[in-house]
């Protein structure tokens, strides 16, 4: 028979008369590596305050291992045996590794602190699991991997009944995540249980026992078949548009490109020519005006290294890199909009958005770069208005961006470039923290630039739905060029990487 380990049967709550969580029922058993879908933001971040803290519940109640610890009739403000591990660090940074896992720990009584002992019993903790860390480091100098690993050890050392783990594949490589999954099955296997938060079915699918996909804060379905097809989970979600996505994946030649890729194919806009620096080691790649090209880096430094090339190009210790025609130099670096190259940030929606402004001041403020003096030339914003009236509707009279929801701030920021229209837009990790609906929006902003035969470069850790708009996957390990995947290799490549393939 199994062990219950943590139900939630039929709660709702309210939050400034809006329902979060709606009729949410939901079973997690002993040993079990549960999966959870959201398919919209709905509920997702009210269901981890609820597991965590006995909260007042409009209706509904929640066990603990068979016992009631919270209800609508009562709440007391308890905290449950339940650990949750995010994107966000929790580690105290200024502490080593064996303090953050013994010290802090609840329960830890002693009055003298054995040192060599702490580390001793760390590096065993670690050799379980086949990982190198050395425990009299500080927290500071740990990787996002490692930082999570350091976390999932003192929650299963504190006897945690459920640990909970958050979108943690926006901060994670694919190779990461593989070792994650390894380590969960170990301590399942011990009778942890685990609930594995993820944004893409495929992923959630190969890491968990069972898949629950949540909608309007609610469990819609409980999936137990790993080897379920897409479709089918895309039809369960009603994520509309999908289906179209998976027909062109799976049908590459029959896709028609645009008139302005076959136009301009013969030019690269973008090339890193056996580009050697303190990261990268003889890499090599080129990208085409309207060409998606997705560089995945599994050891994640690929982000700041580029960047910090394309800007002091004297860290670059051999090669060269060709921008727009023009060699960049020591003497000459980059500078980004003005040799049109833009880069959109991860979390645009907060990172690229000026709340002090209008909505309209936002989607122009860059539109001075072409047209001079853009907000003295009204009957220029009375024109941008009348074009893109029918993306935007009533948010271009927004004065408060607060009131402005969250997919629109993502059309905003991708249209911003649309007007700009740089040679290539660099997209850094642009699935982070979306759910199936606006992962779906996202793709449809990356293909508009596209057509408009501006190149876009994605840099990411994980696959997510890169391969719906990549021509080209590239995939690096440690600095190196590993293989190259074009478009008729992307199917099936999610599960492919995930096995180690």
């Amino acid at each position: 028979m199994k062990e219950e380990v943590f139900r939630m049967d039929h709660v709702t709550t309210d939050d400034f008369e809006m329902t979060n969580l709606d009729n949410m029922t939901l079973h997690i058993y002993r040993g079990e590596i549960v999966g959870l879908l959201p398919v919209n933001e709905q509920g997702r971040k009210k269901l981890l305050e609820v597991m965590r803290h006995n909260v007042p519940l409009r209706y509904g109640r929640v066990y603990m291992e068979g016992q009631p610890v919270n209800s609508y009739l009562e709440s007391d403000q308890s905290v449950n045996r339940v650990s949750v591990i995010s994107a966000k660090n929790r580690l105290v940074q200024d502490l080593s590794v064996s303090d953050n896992i013994f010290v802090l720990r609840r329960g830890f009584r002693q009055y003298v602190i054995e040192r060599k002992i702490l580390d001793r019993e760390a590096n065993r903790l670690f050799a379980q699991n086949g990982i190198k860390i050395r425990p009299d480091i500080t927290a500071d100098k740990l990787t996002e991997f490692e930082r999570v690993v350091i976390e999932l050890i003192k929650a299963i050392l504190q006897r945690e009944r459920l640990i909970v783990f958050d979108e943690i594949s926006s901060i994670l490589s694919m190779k990461d995540i593989l070792k994650l999954r390894d380590m969960m099955r170990h301590y399942a296997a011990q009778g942890f249980s685990f609930l594995y938060i993820g944004n893409h079915h495929e992923e959630v699918l190969h890491i968990c026992d069972r898949l629950l996909v949540m909608k309007n804060g609610r469990i819609i379905k409980d999936i137990r078949d790993s080897r379920i097809p897409d479709s089918k989970v895309l039809q369960i979600a009603g994520a509309e548009g999908y289906p179209e996505l998976y027909v062109r994946l799976e049908h590459p030649v029959a896709q028609e490109e645009p008139p302005e890729k076959k136009k301009v194919k013969e030019n690269a806009v973008l090339e890193f020519r056996e580009v050697s620096s303190s990261y990268f080691r003889n890499v090599s790649f080129s990208v085409h005006a309207g060409e998606c090209v997705v560089l995945l880096d599994r050891s994640m430094p690929l982000v700041e290294e580029t960047l910090r090339l394309f800007t002091s190009p004297g860290n670059m210790q051999e090669g060269e890199i060709i921008c727009a025609g023009r060699r960049l130099t020591r003497e000459a670096p980059m500078r980004l909009l003005d040799d049109s190259i833009a880069v959109i940030q991860e979390y645009p929606h907060r990172s690229m958005i000026f709340p002090d402004l209008s909505f309209m001041e936002n989607l122009c403020i860059l539109a001075d770069r072409k047209i001079g003096n853009l907000f003295l030339q009204r009957k220029i914003q009375k024109s941008i208005r009348r074009e893109y009236e029918s993306v935007f509707g009533r948010d271009l009279d927004a004065r408060d961006m607060r009131a402005v929801s969250k997919e629109s701030k993502y059309s905003l920021v991708y249209y911003r470039y649309y007007m700009l229209r740089p040679k290539v837009v660099i997209c850094i990790r642009p699935f982070s923290g979306a759910d199936m609906y606006l992962r779906r929006h996202i793709l449809m902003l990356m293909q508009k630039l596209m057509e408009r035969g501006i190149a876009v470069v994605i840099m990411t850790a994980g696959l997510a739905d890169t391969y719906f708009v990549a021509d080209r996957l590239l995939l690096l390990e440690k600095g190196r060029m590993v293989c190259e995947f074009p478009k008729e290799k992307f199917k099936n490549l999610w599960a492919n990487l995930l096995q180690n393939k």
